[in-house]
């Protein structure tokens, strides 16, 4: 279980975030909505420690502070929309990257490790990938890759996935298929294993039939958390983001219709 108790950022007198509290148990995907500027990015980033903040984070029942820095990346790892990575590099070597936690001082990767490698690749429909440079990809294939290096840092002994993974706008550049097959995957990636998964997005019939649960911020504060069906509706999403939606019901499912 991962726990936010009343998480604030304050940068130039500015709160980027004002005591925001949610949970995000495993086996469950949770996203983070808004409109730009709610506060989304900066929400991860404080989880994962890049920027100061005040509050609690619980981390599998201990506080955040009390893990030094490979424990943290050995269960918990993040995928930035802006990964600063040099173009380069091998795919093969930067999904390698993910393992580095993992590895003492004096070891170098193994066959286990590339077999890790290989299979959270293959996950992402990626495995075509392996041998190529990162700079002959497009944006919504470096998206893949870059996601199987995160999955791959999360591997622990046997095979097993465990730990959270957060995404900041991972399926920007992805085509239509590749945002719903990549969702279909961590659905059975967090059902299969010890997982949570914390991403932003802006889709919302996306968020409404394939995330557990939803955090609605705006202006730095939460305004909105629970099931994602209960969060998802007319009132909320008027306040979120000033846009009217209606629902409608199709096949059984409910989608929802900008007016």
């Amino acid at each position: 279980m991962l726990e936010v108790k009343g998480l604030s950022v304050t940068v130039n007198q500015t709160n980027l975030l004002n005591d925001v509290s949610f949970s995000a148990p495993l086996h469950q995907i949770t996203g983070i909505l808004g409109a730009n500027g709610a506060g989304k990015s900066t929400l991860l980033k404080a989880i994962m420690g890049q920027i100061d903040a005040t509050g609690d984070i619980v981390f599998f029942s201990h506080n955040m502070a009390s893990y030094n820095a490979i424990e943290r990346a050995k269960k918990l790892t993040f995928v930035s929309q802006h990964e600063s990575i040099d173009a380069r590099i091998k795919v093969i070597d930067y999904v390698l990257l993910g393992r580095l936690a993992h590895q003492n001082h004096l070891s170098s990767f193994n066959e286990v490790d590339y077999e890790i490698a290989l299979k959270a690749l293959a996950y992402f429909d990626a495995e075509a990938f392996v041998k190529k440079s990162f700079q002959t990809l497009s944006g919504g294939e470096r998206q893949r890759v870059q996601l199987s290096r995160a999955l791959c840092q999360l591997a622990q002994d046997k095979g097993v996935y465990e730990g959270y993974l957060l995404l900041d706008e991972y399926s920007a550049h992805m085509d239509i298929y590749y945002q719903r097959y990549t969702l279909e995957m961590l659905k059975r990636l967090v059902h299969a294993y010890p997982l949570g998964i914390l991403l932003i997005g802006h889709e919302l019939n996306l968020a409404l039939h394939y995330y557990d649960q939803c955090l609605l911020l705006k202006n730095a504060h939460a305004i909105g958390f629970g099931p994602s069906q209960n969060i998802l509706n007319d009132q909320l999403i008027y306040q979120a983001f000033n846009t009217k939606v209606r629902q409608l019901e199709v096949g059984g499912r409910v989608h929802l219709l900008m007016e």
